[in-house]
């Protein structure tokens, strides 16, 4: 686990529709930005609930790394690979937030979604996972499995009812 104090990130953009369109929507299709239809670029902070999710990078051929990670990690099935995506998360509630609150899945072009957590894999260091207080960020690795080639979607969800947030992958 690892764990980062300073790192809020610059360009904090909300998900919700109700804040000013020149920090959420897009000039080109009016779509929120962090919206499936206009996703956030990689190291783009959104927020939704108590959290702000950063997506610093996106590797989507590390099958090797998640490999070497633990000799009990199998190799996808043919036509698959394994993605890793290095998050920071800060917590911006009262009290303390667990990444337990935070889902995070891969959108495949075709529009089938893979969970982090539909694989049976251990992370590569440092992975996603932690608590903290008011104003505390955790920075790490989700592992994912998603096909070969595919030029798909992250979705991140607070919780059941948030909204969602979809960060490119390219």
């Amino acid at each position: 686990m690892s764990r980062n104090l300073s790192r809020a990130g610059p360009h904090t953009h909300p998900v919700s529709r109700h804040r000013c369109r020149r920090e959420t929507q897009s000039p080109d299709d009016g779509e929120a930005l962090g919206s499936k239809k206009n996703p956030a670029p990689v190291g783009t902070t959104l927020g939704s609930g108590h959290w702000q999710v950063t997506v610093n990078s996106f590797d989507p051929d590390a099958t090797q790394e998640v490999l070497a990670a633990n000799s009990f990690n199998e190799k996808p099935a043919a036509g698959q690979q394994y993605a890793l995506v290095n998050v920071t998360v800060k917590y911006t509630g009262e009290g303390s937030g667990s990444t337990y609150d935070l889902s995070f899945a891969y959108v495949t072009e075709g529009g089938n979604v893979v969970k982090s957590y539909d694989n049976d894999t251990l992370t590569p260091d440092p992975a996603l996972d932690g608590e903290v207080y008011t104003g505390g960020t955790l920075t790490g690795n989700i592992d994912v499995t998603v096909p070969e080639k595919d030029n798909g979607l992250i979705r991140v969800q607070v919780g059941f009812s948030s909204n969602e947030m979809f960060f490119s992958t390219k």
